[in-house]
């Protein structure tokens, strides 16, 4: 359970000291699924089947770049496609194969601004807000690029990120699994907003074999992007976009859009009519902002999904 803390004098109270800096996703890999998968995926989840269903997707391969535990692809293994996982830590990736284990899905440790498949697949998935640890609009507009390249003509990138600013603020959140055990965690978000950065830093406690207690610090900054940025990177990486809407579209609420949903093609677009223009990411989320019947995508993606994503910590603080 999650239980919020107002001041930093938790940290004090729990006994923290000077913890030691470790990289991203080392030690939180082991208690990701509970402490932020658990939340996460049953959005995502309904977010994809919603955008394949109401775009007529059809793909015979694809890969999950930022797939961390594997929990997406082993809930694709029912496609009976080829599948491939692509993630950065080492520590995610172990987790991932042990769950995917005898079913065949190929995982890759790599960098996804420098992506290179094996092979290039019909589909490619980037989910959790992946993009938004791509700090700069040019790293933005590399990845986009290597997604392309990736892609099999026709090919499609589905993909969901925060968009425009967080707001300014720090706030303490502590995860408490085992007092008694001197498990704990300390989670601190601190966001700018003229930067447009957020920053978590997660505190871990565990006693170490002589039952003395040891921190280890990652820290995790992601970049909230432009709408605009996003338009320059995707006309950059040769795609267009097909689908840009909000993930979750809380009751009484409208633009703007934090968490939104993008699906980019790699085949040029159909002929349009006057009365359907392309757009860019900006319109389109406007469009969706004044009229929420435009799309069916993310009609199926509210309610219930939208408190839960207000309770996210690490993808949405």
């Amino acid at each position: 359970m999650i239980h919020r803390r107002d001041t930093a004098t938790d940290a004090l109270n729990l006994g923290m000291t000077d913890s030691e800096r470790v990289a991203p996703y080392s030690r939180l890999a082991t208690d990701y699924d509970r402490l932020v998968g658990d939340t996460l995926y049953p959005i995502v989840r309904a977010s994809f089947d919603a955008c394949v269903r109401a775009l007529g997707l059809r793909f015979g391969s694809l890969a999950d770049v930022g797939c961390g535990t594997g929990r997406f692809l082993y809930d694709l293994l029912g496609y009976g496609v080829p599948l491939i996982g692509v993630d950065r830590s080492p520590q995610m990736l172990r987790i991932a194969a042990e769950r995917l284990r005898g079913h065949g899905v190929l995982l890759i440790r790599q960098d996804m601004r420098r992506l290179r498949l094996p092979r290039p697949v019909d589909l490619i998935t980037c989910n959790g807000d992946t993009l938004n640890y791509l700090l700069a609009a040019d790293e933005l507009a590399s990845t986009l690029l290597h997604c392309r390249m990736n892609l099999r003509p026709g090919g499609h990138l589905i993909a969901d990120l925060l968009c425009g600013h967080p707001t300014d603020g720090d706030r303490i959140l502590s995860d408490i699994r085992d007092r008694s055990a001197g498990r704990v965690s300390l989670w601190r978000t601190r966001s700018d907003k003229a930067q447009r950065l957020t920053r978590v830093e997660i505190d871990f406690a565990r006693p170490d074999t002589n039952g003395e207690t040891r921190w280890a610090r990652e820290i995790h900054v992601q970049r909230w992007h432009r709408p605009s940025d996003l338009d320059a990177a995707v006309k950059q990486a040769g795609l267009r976009i097909v689908l840009a809407e909000p993930l979750v579209v809380e009751r009484d609420r409208r633009m703007p859009a934090a968490w939104i949903k993008i699906v980019l093609g790699r085949a040029p677009p159909r002929r349009r009519s006057a009365r359907d223009p392309i757009r860019s990411v900006r319109a389109r989320l406007a469009s969706v902002g004044a009229n929420t019947q435009e799309t069916r995508a993310h009609s199926e993606v509210n309610g219930a999904a939208g408190r839960a994503f207000a309770g996210l910590v690490l993808s949405s603080p």
